[in-house]
């Protein structure tokens, strides 16, 4: 069944942009909160304060953005946002040098989390009904697989 997957040039073009969007994703997530401690001198408290913080804005992000971002600019689009998102929220860690600049990434990094959910969507839109469940699989298997250190 991977290999009907592999055939629609859509669903496979949705997972290599996926692969492709998880590689720097992984990498941030190994060393990031490192960075933050000793490079920038966050501490334990401001750190645990920036994870709560980014969590709730990326909930707001996937439960109200999201959905408007989708009705309005669609699928697709929305996708494309997102992984703008990412490049900007990457590029401002990795040029940022102070405390505020972090917080701001941060922010932006919130709104790139709508990348995955509208990732999904757009698979659920262009995957035959009997094939979204192995793209969705596979999707997911990616994630694994960058994320191996």
């Amino acid at each position: 069944s991977l290999r009907k997957v592999g055939k629609d040039i859509t669903v496979l073009l949705i997972c290599i942009t996926v692969f492709l969007s998880y590689l720097p994703e992984a990498g941030q997530y190994s060393s990031f909160f490192l960075y933050l401690k000793q490079v920038i001198d966050f501490s334990a408290s401001n750190l645990a304060a920036f994870i709560a913080v980014v969590g709730i804005l990326s909930i707001i992000a996937q439960t109200v953005f999201l959905s408007i971002l989708m009705r309005s600019i669609g699928n697709k689009n929305t996708v494309l946002l997102g992984l703008g998102f990412q490049m900007l929220q990457l590029a401002w860690y990795g040029f940022g040098s102070q405390p505020w600049m972090m917080w701001a990434a941060g922010a932006v990094a919130a709104m790139s989390s709508i990348t995955f959910p509208a990732v999904s969507a757009l698979v659920s839109k262009n995957a035959d009904s009997d094939q979204q469940g192995v793209v969705m699989h596979f999707i997911v298997e990616l994630d694994d697989l960058v994320h191996v250190h």
